[in-house]
This record gives structure tokens, sequence and C-alpha cells, in this order.
């Protein structure tokens, strides 16, 4: 029979324990964190493309969902919440909703997996992380997809513990769910599969188990089914190849990388802060590897191969059919964390614990006054402003890359619908000084038409990566004023 690790529940369900005050407090500091400044920051194009995605009715938002990359559950959930109004509070709202609820989820998912001190730990790190928190703040699936994941993970054990039918059943809609979030559930549940396996194997294969096994994926099979056509077809269309173009295939400086972020998080900081990201691994690997006289192997196991099978299954997927972003792997990092929590477990004394646990959030201190003081993209909402405020006949609206135009077109829909500016998108200048003819025959054509060109030009690397069409336009053109930022905001006279 295989070591089992019972949650250590002693207070009556009539009576809070201190583990109760300290997770409520957890959740209120959560709850700040992500609160604070949600709406100050301007929308980036991914938060764009969630609004335009949820913004219409149910039907077309389907049809355009079955035409991108994503599955629909997060703009369905978002939908209903633009009915409230458009801004950027609203917009990010389920995604704060669904990072605060995560806390306590983690919570349980490591109380259930070692006890009530580990599952603190896991959600206070949770609670301060700047990765979380980075995400927790933005119009995206992310957060709901941890979640699910969180959810999914937790029931799937009450399931293996309790053996009650109604703890499959809920495994595998909370599974189908995270389906339904982000496809990087598969891997999750492959993970999930073996360690299954490896449990029925250990507890000498009982009938019963292989039958609520087998009945909830079959479940999880049959919740998805109605969408199982959409992602074939996806995935047959080359959609993803965008992915080549703008991250090519993983390497060593993408594992590096994912260490960094699931440590400090994503800011831009000094390497020495950046190197503590290495203590959160080796007390990961420490979890993981660590077997003492009161440490089951059931959490490392689970914990383990939820986090590391998916990890480079995916990794090695993407040297194939490039998938690989550090968002899409959110869904593996509560077990991370719960493995530093299983990690802290090792020292005997609990000052020992209490010190590393502080460590650890000291370091995410400087991250997150870099998280709320430099701000990432507000230059899009008092631009905008500028532009149409000062916009006159005989003037255009030009963006080097033709897609940051959604992002302005979004804050004339929120700030100034009725009016439309006229716009031009620049064409790919990917090819540097090489295709100045190119631009020279637009730049001809655009001055004929109008007298004066307001340039967003934003750090597209992709779009125009040499700088081309402010180099040729300063040349050629007179140069009037600049606004620097990204995206920065030129003014130029094309003619008198």
């Amino acid at each position: 029979m295989e070591e089992q690790v019972k949650p250590s529940v002693t207070s009556s369900p009539a009576k809070f324990g201190w583990e109760f005050f300290a997770l409520f407090g957890i959740f209120l500091a959560g709850i700040f964190l992500r609160f604070y400044h949600l709406g100050k920051e301007s929308v980036w194009l991914d938060e764009v493309l969630s609004y335009e995605f949820a913004r219409g009715s149910i039907v077309n938002m389907i049809h355009q969902t079955a035409a991108d990359v994503h599955p629909p559950l997060y703009y369905l959930i978002l939908h209903p919440f633009l009915s409230l109004g458009i801004r950027e509070e609203i917009l990010r709202f389920p995604s704060f909703l669904f990072g605060c609820l995560a806390i306590p989820l983690v919570y349980l998912l490591g109380r259930e997996l070692y006890g009530k001190s580990q599952g603190l730990i896991a959600a206070a790190l949770l609670a301060f992380s700047p990765f979380h928190i980075f995400y927790s703040q933005e119009a995206r699936m992310y957060p709901l997809f941890l979640f699910c994941v969180c959810l999914s993970s937790y029931l799937l054990l009450l399931a293996l513990r309790r053996g009650e039918w109604k703890f499959w059943i809920g495994y595998a809609l909370a599974s189908a769910l995270s389906l339904y979030t982000h496809y990087f559930t598969i891997f999750v549940l492959l993970a999930q599969n073996l360690y299954l396996l490896i449990h029925w194997y250990r507890e000498k294969r009982p009938r019963e188990l292989l039958v609520r096994w087998l009945g909830s994926q079959l479940l999880i099979l049959l919740f998805f089914a109605p969408w199982l056509p959409v992602l074939i077809s996806q995935y047959r269309s080359g959609k993803g190849e965008w992915m080549l173009r703008y991250f090519g295939y993983p390497g060593v400086k993408n594992i590096l990388q994912t260490i960094q972020v699931f440590g400090i998080g994503p800011a831009n900081t000094k390497a020495w802060i950046i190197s503590i990201s290495y203590i959160f691994l080796a007390l990961a690997l420490l979890g993981f590897f660590y077997r003492g006289r009161t440490q089951a192997s059931r959490p490392r196991l689970f914990l383990g191969l939820s986090l590391f099978l998916p990890f480079f299954v995916v990794f090695l997927a993407s040297l194939f059919k490039p998938a690989f972003q550090i968002k899409y792997l959110i869904g593996l990092y509560p077990f991370y964390l719960l493995l530093i929590a299983g990690g802290i477990s090792f020292f005997k004394w609990k000052w020992v614990k209490g010190l590393a646990v502080g460590i650890l959030l000291l370091s995410f201190a400087y991250p997150l006054y870099l998280h709320f003081t430099v701000l990432r993209g507000t230059i899009w909402r008092e631009a905008t402003q500028v532009v149409v405020m000062n916009y006159r006949d005989g003037d255009v609206v030009g963006f080097n890359a033709g897609y940051i135009s959604r992002i302005f077109q979004y804050y004339i829909d929120l700030n100034f619908q009725g009016r439309a500016p006229e716009t031009y998108r620049f064409p790919y200048l990917q090819a540097g000084d090489k295709e100045v003819g190119k631009l020279k025959a637009e730049m001809e054509h655009l001055a004929l038409k109008y007298r004066r060109l307001w340039l967003f030009q934003a750090n597209a690397w992709d779009s125009d990566p040499y700088g081309v069409v402010v180099r040729y336009l300063v040349q050629n053109y007179t140069f009037v004023a600049q606004s620097h930022g990204d995206p920065e905001l030129f003014i130029f006279k094309l003619r008198e």
C-alpha cells in the first residue's frame, strides 16, 4: 500500500484555527496586490484581441475563436463583463478574479499533498509572486488556466483518497474546463494519467479504481468532444507557424528564462536578483528528490510528474513544431511552488523554515516595485488623446506595424466614438535598407494625399526591425515633434 499523507485538519468546522487567519491574511494581501493599479496601464495588443473576440455575439465569438489558436472558455466568461462598460478594469476583471481565487485553491492542494504549513507557504508564494500578479492584471486566459489546472489536480487527489464518484466527475469537468481554456492542459492530463497508472499499480491494481479512472477519462473526452473537431482543424491549419517566425525553436536560453520567471518574475531586473531564482530551483529540486522519514512519496511523485513531464514534453515537441512560451506554462507554476514548499520542509528547525520563506518573499520586493512603478504601455491612452484632439483635415495616422492600429482603434472606440481619423499601415520592412525603394513609392503616394503624418513607431522587431521608416522620414520630410515611449509618437509634415 502506498504511503499516504492526509490533511492534518484537527479543528472542527465551527472553529477557526491559526491557519485560517494566516490564509485569510495571505488572501487579502493577494487581492490588494492584484487590484492595485488594475486599470492604470494602457491595454496591450493581446488584451485588445480579447476585447475584440468577447464583445460580439456568442455565435460570432465561437466562429472567431475557431479561426484562432485558442479555445473559447475565457472569452465566454469575459463576454458578460463587457456589458458593464469598456474600461481596463472591467476588461481585466476575470483575470483578477481567477488570480485571487487560485490562492486559497493552492493552499487546499498543498494541504492535501503535504499539510497545512506547506499549503500556506505555497499560497503565500503565489499571493506575492510577480509572475502570477503580472498575468492576473492582463486580460488573457492564463490565470483561468492556472485555476482550472489546480482545481483539476485537487479534485483528482480527493477522488483518489475518498473514492467517491462525485469527485471523479468533478475532476473530469474541471479538466474539460481547463481544455476549453488552454490546449496545454493536454500535457497536464498526460502527467496525471501517468501518475494514476503508477498509483493503480502500487495499490495492487484494484478493478474499482481502474473503472473510475477510465470513466473519468471518458467523461473528459465527452465534455470536450464538441470542440475536438475545431482543435484538429486549428492544428492542421498551420496558424501556429507564427511561433516559428516570432520565437523560433527553444534552447537552453529558454530554460534559463523559465527558471527566472518562475522565480522572481518577468521583470527585467539586476543580475544578482535574477540569480535568486536558482534558490527557488534548488528548493524545488530538494522537494522533489529529498525523502525523509516523514516525507511520503505521493507528493513528490505527483508534483514531479505534473511539473517536469509537461515541461519537457512541450520543450522537446517545440524542437519540431515551436509552441514554447513561458506564459503557456503558467498551469505548471503551482506545482513548482508546492515543490518549493516541500523543499523547505527539509529543514528541521522552524526558524530556518521561516527564514527561507522570508528570503523568498523578500526577493519579490524589487520585481514588484518595478511592476508597479515602470508602466508597460501608458503612452497609448494619452497618445491617442493627443492625436484625436489635434487631428485636422489633411492628416493621417500611420503605424510602422500594422496590427498595433488595433490598440489605437480600441481607444477611439472607448473615448472618441464617432471620430474616425484616417489611418495607414506601413508595409513590412524586414529586409532593412534593401526595401527603401518600396517605402519611397509608398511615401510618394501618401504625400500626394496628405499634408501631415502622425506616426506610431512601436518596438515591433518583426515589422520594421531596422527602423527604416523613421530614418527615411527624417531624411526626406520635415520633422515636427516626437514623444518618447513605446510606442514613440512622431509628427512629420509631408507637404505644405
